[in-house]
């Protein structure tokens, strides 16, 4: 239960970390131009929220992975199950899910070659304006 709560406020850290430069658009800007208009105090904020909520979180979301699973590897021995059975199948899940992700990555890369925009950004655009917006 405890490690529940502890997985829930990092996953809050990692998305407040990642919220900040979504939803302000400077994670889709060149380096170069995201940066060029900040004072120094948005420079010390994005540095503080870089350093101690970001990293933070990813590290501690990552050891908190590998102590669940341990504790889940820790309870099929405990019952008597083969440990290396429910280890290989979670492998081959971890893998189906990276082989997708680099899938969507490979599709979204020749996809934005020759659209201009994600079908979902499109929806959300002919949504938005009322009006399907052009594809190149």
């Amino acid at each position: 239960m405890l490690l529940d709560v502890v997985r829930g406020f990092t996953l809050y850290g990692v998305l407040l970390a990642n919220t900040v430069p979504y939803f302000s658009g400077r994670a889709f800007l060149p380096k170069s131009e995201a940066f060029a208009d900040l004072g120094t105090a948005d420079h010390v904020a994005l540095f503080f929220l870089t350093v101690f909520i970001s990293r933070k979180s990813q590290t501690l979301l990552t050891c908190l992975f590998g102590l669940g699973f341990a504790i889940q590897l820790g309870r099929a021995e405990a019952r008597g199950q083969s440990a290396s059975l429910l280890y290989l199948r979670r492998l081959a899940v971890l893998f189906f899910i990276g082989v997708c992700h680099v899938g969507q990555v490979v599709i979204a890369r020749a996809w934005l070659k020759r659209f201009r925009w994600g079908p979902m950004e499109w929806v959300w655009r002919w949504l938005t304006y009322g009006t399907a917006p052009r594809m190149h």
